[in-house]
């Protein structure tokens, strides 16, 4: 998965831009919590994030 990804959580009207990608990213939806390999997203409301190697995450609000 190289190259740009549009990711859409319609539940919660975020927009997932991942514009950088080395590696596939898996993402599994728990709760109020989205896990993914090698990045991790906190809270829906916050859009706390964390960066991992070689990814980049674009982070839209609408």
């Amino acid at each position: 998965m190289i190259g740009q990804a549009k990711l859409k959580i319609i539940s919660k009207k975020i927009f997932l831009q991942i514009i950088s990608v080395t590696e596939q990213i898996y993402i599994h939806k728990k709760q109020s919590k989205f896990i993914m390999y090698n990045t991790v997203l906190f809270k829906n409301k916050d859009i706390k994030y964390k960066l991992t190697k070689n990814i980049i995450i674009k982070f839209i609000k609408l």
